[in-house]
């Protein structure tokens, strides 16, 4: 546990215990992730800087596992001190790490069904002037953005989210195939918002994920999961765990 170094510099003892957590949840070992990220957020901090820089690790790296581990409950626990810590640290927290927080509340709060909040979160993102600073996360954000609707039944909006989006994807000469097909099922929606073009599309994703560079893109925001479960009917949460047992 490095004792030594944890008493003479706090500093690097908390960036190795999140990089030791993070490592392990990157490997799926979610019971050593949660070891690391216990010891983590047990840590006293000697210093406001070391106050807010525990903050960042847990809301964008802790959140980020209970995502992929779809735990829901503790979810619900941790929602509520981070989006405290949000207000009370503001322009504190490191810009980078803000746009994944947020990102992260946004996705979370998806899975939990309550769309208000997500739209919230998913609001302040695509609504940034900057969108370079992180421009995977602005990229999927916008994609959310429509999904939310489409939960929302904001039928209205959709044609003219439909022509930015597309706008969007020509400015940035876009080459995944997952978001390049995702355009044109928002278009088959709009004209007709039927369960077969649903089952159609999943079908073409399947195909899509084949190939490693676009699966990976499932893992800033699981379309395929979202797809499934406007199919049985079920919650995203539901389909996201099958997903994540699959291809474990």
């Amino acid at each position: 546990d490095y004792p030594l170094r944890k008493d003479a510099d706090q500093y690097n003892f908390i960036t190795y215990l999140n990089n030791y957590a993070v490592g392990c949840s990157r490997n799926k070992d979610w019971e050593q992730a949660q070891y690391y990220f216990n010891k983590l957020s047990a840590i006293v901090p000697n210093s406001n800087q070391i106050e807010i820089k525990i903050f960042e690790y847990l809301s964008c790296n802790y959140l980020n596992l209970l995502i992929e581990n779809v735990d829901l409950t503790k979810m619900k626990q941790e929602l509520p001190k981070i989006e405290l810590g949000l207000k009370k640290y503001n322009s504190k927290i490191t810009p980078l790490f803000k746009k994944i927080i947020q990102f992260n509340l946004c996705y979370a709060y998806f899975l939990l069904e309550d769309y208000k909040k997500a739209q919230h979160y998913n609001f302040i993102i695509v609504n940034e002037k900057d969108d370079s600073f992180r421009s995977d996360v602005y990229l999927i954000s916008r994609i959310i953005q429509f999904i939310l609707h489409y939960k929302m039944k904001n039928i209205d909006l959709y044609e003219s989210f439909y022509n930015a989006l597309k706008y969007l994807f020509e400015q940035k000469n876009i080459n995944y195939d997952l978001y390049n097909s995702f355009l044109t099922f928002i278009k088959q929606i709009i004209h007709d918002d039927d369960i077969m073009v649903f089952k159609d599309y999943k079908e073409e994703l399947v195909k899509i994920i084949e190939v490693p560079k676009e699966r990976k893109l499932l893992s800033n925001f699981n379309i395929l999961s979202w797809i499934e479960s406007e199919i049985k009917g079920v919650s995203m949460a539901e389909c996201l765990k099958t997903y994540n047992t699959k291809f474990s």
